[in-house]
């Protein structure tokens, strides 16, 4: 589930749902967002939680400004190509991001709140495999951080990583 701030939650609620889970011996892995609110959630869910818990942060290495880690901002919205989100955004003209930052050559675009649930939508029935191999690798991460085996068409980790952060 995705908690977002202005649907009742952000980092705190998912935090609070990963120890009401361990509460009820369900084990978890929670993803957050690697941004201010997402690092502090991980350091108190590791700290209030069991190692049974998975605590995950969208890798560093995704962030479109290339930031130096741990001080970027990285929501999953990053995790999609900017190709396609500026395609979303070519074919709803009537809707604006929240912002467009730049830093040097590169950019970064925020998806308003209000039409997050309609740039999934879109993005789900648009994207390519290309615009999704982040968000694929951040399920294989996921999968990998809970003991589930990998699919064998699954390149290693860390040689995907740096090839996506690449790109």
């Amino acid at each position: 589930a995705s908690p977002g701030e202005d649907r009742q939650g952000g980092a705190g609620a998912a935090v609070r749902e990963l120890i009401s889970l361990e509460a009820q011996g369900i084990i978890a892995a929670g993803l957050f967002d690697d941004d201010d609110p997402g690092r502090t959630a991980v350091k108190d869910a590791r700290k209030y939680t069991n190692l049974n818990q998975k605590v995950n942060l969208l890798p560093a290495e995704f962030d479109p400004l290339k930031n130096p880690k741990g001080s970027g901002k990285i929501e999953i919205e990053d995790v999609v190509s900017l190709a396609l989100i500026e395609r979303f955004y070519g074919a709803n003209p009537n809707l604006q991001p929240e912002e467009k930052t730049t830093r040097g050559n590169l950019l970064r675009i925020v998806i308003a709140g209000p039409d997050k649930e309609r740039a999934a939508a879109w993005i789900c029935e648009h994207a390519s495999f290309e615009d999704m191999a982040k968000i694929v690798y951040v399920l294989c991460m996921l999968r990998q951080s809970i003991g589930l085996p990998l699919p064998k068409a699954c390149p290693s980790l860390p040689k995907w990583l740096r090839e996506l952060s690449a790109s």
